[in-house]
């Protein structure tokens, strides 16, 4: 996982697949303005979720894992809490792996429950188990999913 302030996300290129790509797509559109839904930027690969969406309890959400794609998450709205924990000490399965979604559920305990400002992003990767979307209100928020195939698992 990565935190960092966006105006630092370039230095993160080197873990981000098609990273120029993501950079235009970024760069050149007013993320507040865009209206939800998915964008694809290279098939297959690369494409973003605009998402407007109901922050949601602590206590109802639950950890989620990606087998295949990276997330890159950015809140527009508000600061969103987060929770985190090593997809290696997991072992409550509420929902097993859907290949089709490549979503997994979680039923264990955050190692780490953090806030993640708005100006800011996270990255996580297959070996991190995370708890988005913890708050009150609403929330616009960019997922940027990067396919893993082509990087070492």
């Amino acid at each position: 996982m990565v935190i960092d302030s966006l105006d630092k996300l370039e230095d993160y290129a080197p873990l981000l697949p098609h990273f120029s790509i993501i950079k235009s797509f970024l760069m050149q559109h007013d993320l507040n303005e865009m209206p939800a839904g998915r964008y694809e930027l290279l098939k297959d690969f690369v494409y973003v979720n605009i998402d407007l969406i109901e922050l949601r309890r602590r206590e109802s959400v639950c950890l989620e894992s990606h087998q295949s794609f990276i997330d890159l998450q950015i809140p527009l709205f508000e600061d969103e809490m987060m929770g985190w924990q090593s997809l290696s000490k997991c072992v409550n399965v509420s929902q097993p792996y859907n290949s089709e979604k490549d979503i997994a559920f979680w039923n264990d305990c955050y190692d780490l429950f953090f806030p993640l400002a708005k100006g800011n992003f996270v990255i996580f990767f297959p070996s991190d188990a995370h708890a988005p979307a913890i708050g009150i209100g609403m929330q616009k928020k960019v997922v940027v999913k990067i396919r893993t195939i082509d990087i070492i698992k």
